[in-house]
Order: structure tokens, then sequence, then C-alpha cells
């Protein structure tokens, strides 16, 4: 009987083991898509940075001189502008993709109820009493 025990533990160890380790496999892959997601959604961070740097350093009212030093500036701030809404523009198309996932749970619980008594096994053998 002890040696039967001793097996219904081992067996019961193993499968938390198992168990221990899938979700080990569950837990990194989504570690995996989170930081992926954080990643992309630095880069998005840091091209709006940058963009609304660019726009805080370009002012046009800021310039003065002669005439001609003006038009000058506004020509050089006209390309800019230009510059800025094209890489606004592919920004704005560029759309962070919102995290949608869930788990799908395993089915073993209804292949279990429909197969089998007992996860960990059965007691076999000779003049079991019911």
């Amino acid at each position: 009987m002890e040696k039967l025990e001793g097996d219904v533990e081992s067996r019961t160890d193993k499968l938390k083991q198992l168990i221990d380790k899938h979700k080990t496999t569950l837990l990194k892959g989504l570690c995996a898509i989170k930081e992926r997601h954080l990643e992309e959604t630095q880069i998005a961070t840091d091209d709006i940075d940058e963009y609304l740097t660019c726009l805080e350093t370009n002012n046009f009212c800021s310039q003065k001189g002669s005439d001609s030093d003006i038009c000058g500036a506004f020509s050089k701030l006209s390309v800019r502008a230009v510059e800025l809404q094209q890489k606004c523009h592919s920004m704005l198309e560029r759309e962070i993709q919102s995290l949608n996932f869930g788990l799908r749970k395993s089915e073993i619980e209804d292949f279990l109820l429909e197969n089998c008594d007992n996860l960990i096994g059965e007691i076999e053998g000779k003049n079991l009493s019911s």
C-alpha cells in the first residue's frame, strides 16, 4: 500500500510539473507579445515627439531681419512644412494595434469527464472491493 501511495504521489508530482511547464510556456509567449507591443508603442511615441520638436523649432514668427531674409526663411519653412506634413501623414496612417488576446482553454476537462474517471490514474488489480 505504501508503494501504491508513493506511485500516486509521484504521478501527481509529474502532472503538476507538466502543468507548470505549460504555464511557463504560455507566460513566456504572453511576455514576448507584450514586449513587442510596448516597442511598437514606444517607436510611435518617439516619432510623435520628434514631429512635435520639429514643429516647435521651426517657428516662422520668430524670424527677424530684412524682407529678403524673411522671404528666404519663409521659403525654407514652406519646404520644411511640406516635409513635416508628409512625415505626419505617414504617422497618422500607421495605426497602433490594440491588444486583443484571450486564453482558449484546452478541452482536457471535457475529455477527461468523457473518457476517464481520474487524471492521475486508476487503481487496478485483483480483489478490489466496491
